[in-house]
């Protein structure tokens, strides 16, 4: 298996790898109390002190199964930041225009495209010219996708954070109270 969390032992420190499905790792479908309390191999000690979790790229097959089942999570809060990547921007796109996912899933990703164009839009003061250049280049293709899904995000605006409605919204032809 390719996918683990580690248990830090409270008593010696010691660190244990537990060997995770992918869906495992990428659902956190594990128990993390057993982890936490599951016997340290160097001193026998069922304290942990901490889990580390390693990080799951997300492919087609995992957002699907993230898109189809209401009980799964890509993350334990905020989802929508954590699928707020450039890379996974195509297989969003196309889970948003095909629909396949439930309704929740489907605002949820459309939130995750209105907080890229977000993380690439704001604060430019913070960033080298160089940095600002690739963020612009990023948001110049973010831009017409939303643009062109405009009336859903504007259904799924109810469930948005007003941040992202102030900034993204003026950026795709949007008032923040449209709904």
């Amino acid at each position: 298996m390719d996918y683990w969390v580690i248990r830090i032992c409270r008593s010696c420190g010691s660190e244990d790898q537990i060997e995770l499905t992918k869906e495992e790792a990428a659902f956190h479908l594990y128990d993390r109390e057993s982890v936490e309390q599951k016997a340290c191999t160097a001193c026998g000690s069922t304290q942990g002190k901490s889990t580390n979790q390693q990080f799951v790229k997300l492919d087609q097959a995992l957002l699907d199964q993230w898109g189809m089942n209401a009980h799964l999570k890509i993350s334990d809060q905020d989802e929508h930041l954590t699928l707020a990547e450039v890379d996974y921007l195509p297989m969003i796109l196309d889970a948003i225009d095909h629909q396949q996912y439930q309704p929740a899933k489907i605002d949820t990703l459309l939130e995750a495209v209105c907080v890229l164009l977000y993380d690439h839009v704001v604060n430019p003061f913070e960033y080298s010219p160089e940095e600002n250049l690739r963020r612009s280049q990023i948001a110049d293709s973010v831009r017409p996708e939303l643009q062109k899904r405009k009336d859903l995000i504007r259904k799924a605006s109810l469930g948005m954070m007003d941040y992202l409605k102030e900034v993204v919204f003026p950026e795709i032809g949007l008032t923040k109270d449209e709904r």
